[in-house]
């Protein structure tokens, strides 16, 4: 009987499926507003230092391993991430003036 190996009942299943659907969404509206909010701060280098940071939470939110920004060679590195066995670098350049229609 599935309910006596797993500890959980067939009718428990779909709300903890929800639940954890729900905490997502949460997470990610959070992080989005965040992201929104962050425009309005005047300095640069703040705006890319909160952004690294959102980054960050958003790989962690995605089980993605985030490092955090660190300095190679006289270059920095905004972060990097591991997905499945493969690690990326993480470069982030913001614009003031959104890119779309510039493509």
């Amino acid at each position: 009987m599935v309910e006596r190996r797993t500890g959980y009942a067939l009718s428990k299943m779909p709300r903890l499926i929800v639940s954890r659907r729900d905490d997502m969404l949460r997470a990610l509206s959070a992080l989005r507003a965040r992201y929104l909010e962050m425009h309005a701060d005047s300095s640069h280098q703040q705006r890319g230092r909160t952004f690294e940071g959102l980054l960050n939470e958003l790989f962690a939110l995605f089980d993605l391993s985030p490092r955090k920004s660190f300095v190679l060679a006289n270059e920095q590195i905004d972060g990097a991430f591991t997905f499945s066995t493969d690690d990326y670098l993480l470069e982030a350049n913001g614009n003031r003036i959104p890119l779309v229609g510039r493509m």
